[in-house]
């Protein structure tokens, strides 16, 4: 049987074993703990149904719900994951990755690591110097990378540079500085609607430039956080009103 791990950057891959459970919730007691307001004490679970023969993701009754592909999951209704697939809970993706070596996780979790931290755009020496231009931008889709995942990524790398994103909705550009977001067109909006809007999608292909500097002021100054958080609370009351 192929192993299971949940991959959430920054943080270590969560392997899932095949007898016993790992939830997710404010709770202290559960095996991945997410400080966040809109989180229930116990939100949600992942574990291997031997009924099924499958893994499987529970919504336990949260108050606001656990996501699976962009679709709200019904309270305590197993429902099987596949490889790539994308739990959201609140503000907070992870990825269902199923591989035969463990190792493979573990390997691409240190180059996506790496390839953040050795493109950081941050000076600290003058003897260190690189120029932005021979920094090579990173690019990739966002099916493997979804719009939540790629602008915690900038954050938590503290990026400055220029993101762009062709998606199945629009097309976008977002200004980075220190990875908070200062200024951003996605389609006909812009700024933080801009950063909402694009978090709906689901398939695309995205690319990031690095810059020493961007050269312009910012027009809103919420935090990358606080746009997600946002973002993610207008995505969840919009499924429940469609429903």
């Amino acid at each position: 049987m192929a192993n299971l791990f949940l991959v959430r950057y920054p943080e270590a891959p969560v392997p899932v074993p095949e007898k016993g459970k790992v939830t997710i919730g404010r709770a202290e007691t559960n095996t991945i703990v997410l400080i966040e307001p809109r989180v229930s004490r116990f939100h949600s679970q992942i574990e291997y149904q031997y009924s099924s023969k499958a893994f499987t993701v529970s919504d336990l009754g949260s108050a606001n719900g656990t996501y699976l592909n962009g679709r709200k999951l019904y309270a305590l209704a197993p429902t099987p994951v596949a490889d790539g697939d994308k739990i959201r809970v609140a503000s907070s993706v992870f990825s269902v990755r199923f591989v035969n070596d463990p190792a493979e996780i573990s390997r691409e979790f240190k180059e996506l690591s790496s390839q953040i931290h050795l493109q950081a755009t941050d000076v600290i020496n003058v003897a260190d110097i690189k120029s932005a231009i021979s920094q090579s931008a990173f690019l990739g889709d966002l099916e493997h990378l979804c719009a939540v995942e790629l602008f915690q990524m900038l954050e938590y790398g503290r990026k400055t540079g220029i993101l762009t994103l062709t998606s199945d909705v629009g097309n976008g550009t977002f200004n980075f500085v220190k990875g908070n977001v200062i200024s951003a067109q996605f389609g006909k909006t812009r700024d933080e609607s801009a950063v909402y809007e694009v978090l709906k999608c689901m398939s695309g292909t995205f690319s990031f430039a690095p810059r020493a500097d961007i050269g312009e002021k910012p027009r809103f100054r919420a935090s990358t956080t606080m746009l997600l958080m946002e973002g993610c609370r207008l995505m969840d009351e919009a499924s429940i009103e469609r429903h």
